[in-house]
């Protein structure tokens, strides 16, 4: 029984979760219930004696421990970025679709002359895996990084961080994923990536990442 001298909040009489504060006039409320009549109401004094509510009783009722904070912080950055994240992948993911139907298009343009040009024809067969290759690589580092961006921007909205400084940690974060992705590829691929293109990749990374994390800070939480 969480109760405070063996009085529960006399509020709520929630005595299994309510967190008791006992007042200088010796009556116990729970700080949540407390906290919440204080948002909705001009008054500040005792429910039951009407004895007027002291700074430190304030402090101590408008106080929020660390997991709570914790938490909230949580609850808000989930509900934002499963709102925001299919939102974004499937913005991206239909840019990058519309990126490869165009390069089958080349492919294809490419493969009606092979017919009749052999070398063509080998060096297109022999290029096909690696573009599938890149392709399936391509879309999923952009997954990854659109996703990275958007739980950036979550927690960083829920947590009342700025805009600007959560763009630069998106940023940032997927500039380095994408660094990462390259370093990956290359070893299991046997790929050197030239610097300049290398160099490109994670820029566009850190964009991409950095886009996501920004427009994460329009959507609202929903309230549950």
């Amino acid at each position: 029984m969480n109760v405070t001298n063996g009085v529960s909040c006399s509020i709520c009489h929630d005595v299994a979760n309510c967190e008791l504060i006992q007042l200088t006039c010796r009556h116990a409320f729970g700080r949540s219930c407390m906290r919440l009549w204080l948002a909705t109401s001009d008054q500040r004094h005792c429910l039951l004696c009407e004895q007027p509510l002291t700074d430190y009783e304030l402090q101590r009722i408008n106080y929020i421990s660390l997991s709570e904070r914790v938490v909230g912080v949580s609850s808000t950055a989930i509900s934002i970025f499963k709102q925001h994240c299919p939102q974004v992948i499937l913005r991206g993911l239909h840019i990058l679709t519309s990126v490869t139907r165009m390069a089958c298009g080349v492919l294809l343009f490419l493969g009606y002359f092979a017919i009749a040009d052999k070398e063509l024809q080998h060096v297109l067969l022999d290029a096909l895996p690696n573009v599938i290759g890149h392709t399936l690589a391509t879309y999923v580092t952009a997954c990854a990084i659109l996703a990275l961006g958007s739980a950036v921007g979550s927690f960083g909205s829920a947590g009342g961080v700025s805009k600007v400084f959560g763009t630069a940690v998106g940023m940032t974060s997927g500039a380095l994923t994408s660094a990462c992705a390259c370093e990956i590829y290359g070893d299991t691929n046997g790929v050197r990536f030239p610097t300049t293109l290398r160099n490109a990749i994670i820029a566009l990374g850190g964009l991409v990442a950095g886009a996501s994390a920004f427009t994460a800070y329009g959507i609202k939480p929903i309230n549950r």
